[in-house]
C-alpha cells in the first residue's frame, strides 16, 4: 500500500513548508500541494514540487544529530513496516 497522493518537496527535515517566517515560500508550498490534491486523478500520484531551499547551504542541518526512535527500530526490524501502514504500531521494546 502506498500513499494516496504525495507532494514531495526537497527541503531539510522539519522544514517541509520552508524556513520560519518565509511566508512567500510557505504559501507556495501550500498552493502547489493543494493544486496537486485537486488535480491528482489516481492513487499513488507523486509530484515533486519545483521549489528550491531559499537559504544558502549550511544554514540548516539537513540531518538530525541522531535518527528518530522509529527509524532505529525499522532499521533493526524492516519487516515490521507493514504494521505501520495498517496503523498497528508494534510495542517498542
Amino acid at each position: 500500500m502506498g500513499v494516496p497522493r504525495l507532494a514531495a518537496v526537497e527541503f531539510p527535515l522539519g522544514y517541509l513548508f520552508g524556513p520560519p517566517g518565509d511566508r512567500k515560500t510557505q504559501r507556495q508550498v501550500l498552493d502547489e500541494a493543494l493544486t496537486l490534491f485537486e488535480e491528482a486523478n489516481s492513487p499513488g500520484t507523486v509530484k515533486h514540487l519545483p521549489l528550491d531551499w531559499p537559504e544558502p547551504e549550511g544554514i540548516v542541518a539537513l540531518e538530525p544529530p541522531s535518527p528518530a526512535p522509529i527509524v532505529d527500530y525499522l532499521l533493526k526490524h524492516p519487516l515490521q513496516i507493514k504494521h505501520f501502514f495498517k496503523r498497528r504500531v508494534p510495542k517498542l521494546n
